[in-house]
């Protein structure tokens, strides 16, 4: 049902057809929220609503689809905190949540799911700070939390380590404050393939990123970084970087 223009809402009986294991409804014109009779479908393993223009709450019933591999509400108008119930969902790998309206705290608990590789909570009104234990814990090999309104750690450091699991994040976007890791620490983030933190408030100096020697993808634009640009980012024999971009900063040095 794809790709049409089918108007109108769910119906409420939609948790009669406790057979049905992929539902795509994406890209039509449905409205209104999600009736919670969603949750009785727990055979169900793909569910995609993207692009319509649902919105209201994520129900708390929704902790019934216990065999959801697949869910994307990307795309639409929900609002306000999503459910903790969520973080329940223990098949789940793919998790597309972006450019909605979701507001509060990121909930806890997606660290928690093991089966997770794609987390995707781009564009909407999070705040809070980050929370480093996902970062830490987590197995998700995608992570995008940016064009949100997240802030720093109380620790004055970005995050305390990156599980080695993660190789693309993007926190573009938001507003983190404080230094980026230095020395020994660095070696945390050492598996990750993409970087994105531009748009940031972050300063200081530009750490060395010798560790790094996956990383292909390094956004650290519009921020507030100072000093030197480390020689490691500009030797090119150590790193596989394809993409560099450190403008709209305070750097100094020679040019390269």
């Amino acid at each position: 049902m794809a790709n049409n223009s089918i108007t109108g809402q769910i119906p409420v009986n939609i948790g009669d057809f406790r057979s049905l294991e992929f539902l795509d409804l994406s890209n039509n014109l449905f409205s209104s929220s999600l009736p919670p009779g969603v949750g009785k479908l727990a055979s169900l393993r793909n569910l995609s609503l993207a692009g319509n223009n649902f919105s209201g709450s994520i129900p708390d019933s929704i902790s019934g689809l216990s065999s959801i591999q697949s869910l994307d509400l990307s795309h639409n108008s929900f609002s306000g905190v999503v459910p903790v119930s969520l973080t329940r969902l223990n098949s789940l790998v793919f998790l597309n949540m972006s450019s909605n309206r979701f507001m509060k705290k990121i909930p806890r608990g997606f660290e928690l799911i093991s089966s997770l590789q794609v987390l995707d909570l781009h564009g909407n009104m999070f705040d809070g700070r980050l929370d480093g234990e996902f970062f830490l814990l987590t197995n998700a090999s995608h992570v995008d939390f940016s064009g949100n309104m997240l802030g720093g750690s109380s620790s004055g450091k970005l995050l305390p380590g990156i599980s080695d699991s993660v190789k693309y994040l993007n926190l573009s976007g938001n507003q983190l404050t404080g230094s980026l890791l230095s020395g020994t620490e660095l070696r945390l983030f050492s598996s990750l393939k993409v970087l994105d933190l531009s748009y940031n408030q972050l300063s200081g100096e530009l750490p060395g990123f010798d560790f790094a020697y996956e990383l292909q993808v390094l956004k650290l634009s519009n921020n507030m970084f100072t000093g030197f640009v480390p020689n490691d980012l500009l030797k090119g024999d150590s790193l596989l970087l394809n993409e560099l971009d450190l403008s709209g900063n305070n750097l100094s040095g020679k040019e390269f």
